[in-house]
């Protein structure tokens, strides 16, 4: 089953440029599924806790949602706190009044101390790095029906996103970058706030396709949207001294087809859904769905 079997291809609008990004608005035909709260939100409301297993793994969290809403996370969030800080590998929906033990990797390799508690969500990993988690958990689904990263290649992209951006970290810690570069990303999704009218991007740096997000409930993108923008942002200032050049409308055309014509591959999700994964020649997709409706689609470049 192709991907454009399960859900329509979006509309693609004429871009926003900021410094060396082209951001495509995406337009997703509406498919609201059911209300959702999101991981942050659930975190300062007291109603998700996400804690260390009993006896703590680097691989694995307990989530706890204690809402009366479906709870979603989306693949690359992270969490600090606890014994080191952690990024989602998979997009998780949970039942109110829930519980699972979800995967995870870790963005925070000098640190093994603290609590068992998270306490909170510093927002979401950049593309290169969720692109990292995509591909890895594809290959071990097939393999061995597991979530689990390549963990040393996220080691390797968090110190080289580090060193390439010239933050200092002690822990060798993701938030770190995204806490010292906070007024320029935060002026990105200021500069960029037209695009929460919209359903998802397709983001470009220089004249390369980076990838983009697509949720088919609004309301859900519309929580998301900050921390998947400044994302993106954290992306295009890693290449900013390499990449030139502007992406043609056609391109970005061309790269959402070659998604939607992508062969998929079908599996349960972590607690509640199906995912449908695509490892392609030269991108990675996964289009997380409940109750035979597509919720939110990712995909990204992993080859030039």
């Amino acid at each position: 089953m192709r991907l454009r079997d399960i859900c329509s291809q979006p509309e693609v609008n004429e871009p926003l440029l900021w410094r060396n990004l082209t951001v495509f608005p995406l337009q997703a035909e509406e498919r609201k599924v059911l209300p959702f709260i999101v991981l942050d939100e659930g975190l300062v409301a007291g109603r998700v806790q996400v804690e260390e297993l009993d006896r703590a793994s680097v691989e694995s969290v307990v989530v706890r949602n204690s809402a009366d809403d479906f709870l979603f996370i989306l693949e690359g969030e992270e969490i600090y706190g606890a014994l080191q800080n952690r990024v989602f590998n998979t997009s998780v929906i949970l039942d109110p009044m829930g519980e699972a033990v979800v995967p995870v990797s870790c963005v925070e390799q000098g640190r093994w101390s603290g609590r068992g508690t998270f306490s909170g969500s510093t927002g979401c990993s950049h593309p290169s790095l969720r692109a990292i988690l995509c591909s890895s958990v594809t290959r071990n689904l097939r393999t061995r029906r597991s979530f689990h990263s390549d963990q040393g290649r996220v080691w390797s992209t968090v110190s080289s996103t580090l060193t390439t951006l010239r933050v200092r970290s002690n822990t060798v810690s993701l938030s770190d970058a995204f806490y010292e570069l906070r007024a320029e990303l935060d002026q990105f999704v200021s500069e960029g706030s037209e695009l929460k009218n919209y359903s998802g991007f397709l983001v470009a740096t220089g004249s390369r396709v980076i990838g983009m997000d697509i949720f088919f409930d609004r309301s859900l993108y519309k929580k998301e949207f900050e921390k998947l923008l400044k994302s993106y942002a954290l992306e295009g200032l890693l290449y900013m001294s390499t990449q030139r050049g502007t992406v043609a409308h056609r391109k970005a055309t061309r790269f959402i087809s070659d998604v939607f014509e992508g062969e998929t591959e079908k599996f349960p999700s972590v607690a509640k859904g199906e995912e449908f994964r695509v490892l392609g020649r030269s991108f990675v997709s996964k289009l997380t769905v409940l109750d035979g409706k597509p919720v939110h689609l990712s995909a990204f470049r992993t080859a030039h």
